[in-house]
């Protein structure tokens, strides 16, 4: 399996938790712990080679708790767009003593090239083969502040040009509920109380790009 097929799995499982949450109560079971948590070691994201002030802080409690401090050869990033292309999905990964974390951040309202105030986001925390630990929703945790701004020029390619398109992103928030377990060993949960970072946004051409560009007869 791919890194992207494995990090797709594991938000898929968050998701699924969300949409289980609204079902029906029945006799109480452990889903988490029925699910293996995926491993993502070796995998997604990459380094943060393509923006030197990259960097990751959040102060976590719960079933992990520290405060997390990444830059620099210790800091993995990537960003994109979400699949169903309903805004982006910024990822950060590094160390934690001796397990390896992945957070992703769903932000489902931010489109290419916006900045804002009070943007609601979705949080998913991966322990690499232990866990996965989802919001499950919108209204959860939130940006204080998120901007983008080129990153390869003044002014980034068009949309219909071929090339990636890529923005700095940097961002700070905080959830208000943890994110509970919902793949893994484990039934825990990990409040993600504050955060910040700074990274990289790539947008890729798609068909949706030329048929918004594309002349209306």
């Amino acid at each position: 399996m791919s890194g992207r097929q494995v990090l797709a799995a594991a938000l898929l499982a968050a998701a699924g938790a969300g949409a289980c949450a609204t079902a029906p109560a029945g006799p109480p079971a452990s889903t988490a712990s029925a699910t293996p948590a995926p491993s993502l070691a070796g995998t997604l994201p990459r380094a943060c080679t393509a923006l030197p002030d990259a960097e990751f802080r959040a102060r976590l409690a719960g079933g992990v708790d520290r405060e997390l401090q990444w830059r620099g050869a210790e800091l993995e990033c990537e960003g994109m767009a979400r699949p169903d292309g309903r805004g982006v999905r910024v990822v950060f990964a590094g160390r934690a003593g001796d397990e390896r974390l992945t957070f992703v951040f769903g932000i489902p309202r931010l489109a290419e090239g916006d900045s804002g105030t009070g943007v609601p986001v979705n949080v998913t925390v991966i322990r690499d083969g232990r866990g996965v630990y989802g919001t499950q929703g919108e209204d959860r945790c939130t940006l204080d502040s998120v901007r983008q701004a080129p990153l390869d020029a003044v002014e980034p390619p068009p949309r219909e040009a071929a090339e990636p398109r890529r923005w700095r992103i940097e961002a700070r928030g905080f959830c208000l509920e943890p994110a509970r377990a919902v793949a893994g060993e484990t039934n825990d949960a990990i409040l993600v109380a504050t955060f910040d970072f700074v990274g990289v946004l790539t947008w890729l051409h798609s068909p949706a790009d030329s048929a918004a560009s594309a002349p209306r007869s």
